[in-house]
């Protein structure tokens, strides 16, 4: 009797232990797409700026880190991923977008989430080498030796000008001091062994032309970033800025 008792007690320990192990959890897709003035917005395609100059304006390249990923309630999401949709280049893959996925997460309702546009200086600190190959901080594309830093946006393209004459632009934000953290509401419910899916819209009209947040395309053609404080760094800083201020939940 006294070795089924034992037995007894292991059995309910080891059940104890199985169901703490198996926390209901689900996934998370994060889907990210551009548009330009409510429509899809193709990467190499020609879109009309409706303003005397420039008059149109071509988006070649938009890639970004994005950092702590968290629920507003704290819960944490993700440390850091990049979004890349320079490869969206017809119709069909730009209504698509790109989606992050993220699993294992605590089942729950959520009233929205916040997450960093760029790195926080503590990683941007590291280098490609202290990372694995397949983690977003380990590609060295992304990241600039000269600087000490990691390229934390990439916006480029070019504009047709009023006199017909066409010209390029790029805006790489890098250095420490530039990440942009934002907050956005909506209800999120994560479900037992469900993907629960979340769009975000980026406006590409409002990188260069919301009002009080201008960029002159014209002017202010290019730059990698800079010493702090520094009309390059400012630059590259605003451009950052507009990205986040530019991208809106669904």
């Amino acid at each position: 009797m006294r070795t089924l008792n034992i037995l007894f007690f292991i059995g309910v320990i080891l059940f104890s232990v199985s169901c703490k192990e198996e926390a209901p959890t689900g996934t998370l897709e994060i889907n990210f797409k551009t548009t330009y003035n409510g429509q899809t917005l193709p990467m190499f395609e020609n879109q009309a700026t409706g303003m005397t100059d420039p008059t149109t304006i071509i988006f070649k390249r938009l890639e970004f880190f994005l950092s702590d990923l968290q629920f507003k309630n704290g819960d944490m999401i993700s440390d850091v991923e990049y979004i890349n949709l320079t490869n969206t280049t017809s119709a069909a893959t730009a209504a698509e977008g790109v989606t992050i996925s993220i699993d294992k997460l605590k089942t729950g309702s959520y009233a929205g989430l916040q997450m960093g546009f760029g790195l926080p200086d503590a990683l941007n600190a590291t280098t490609p080498s202290d990372y694995a190959s397949d983690s977003p901080l380990g590609v060295n594309a992304n990241y600039w030796a000269s600087w000490n830093s990691y390229i934390l946006s990439k916006i480029e393209g070019s504009i047709v000008k009023a006199d017909n004459n066409t010209s390029g632009f790029l805006y790489h934000s890098g250095v420490d001091g530039m990440l942009q953290t934002r907050s956005f509401d909506k209800t999120i419910e994560i479900v037992d062994g469900q993907t629960t899916r979340i769009t975000f819209e980026i406006k590409a009209e409002d990188l260069f032309f919301k009002t009080g947040s201008e960029i002159d395309l014209i002017t202010n053609v290019m730059t990698h970033s800079g010493e702090v404080g520094s009309a390059k760094y400012n630059l590259a800083k605003q451009s950052l800025t507009n990205l986040a201020d530019a991208t809106k939940i669904q």
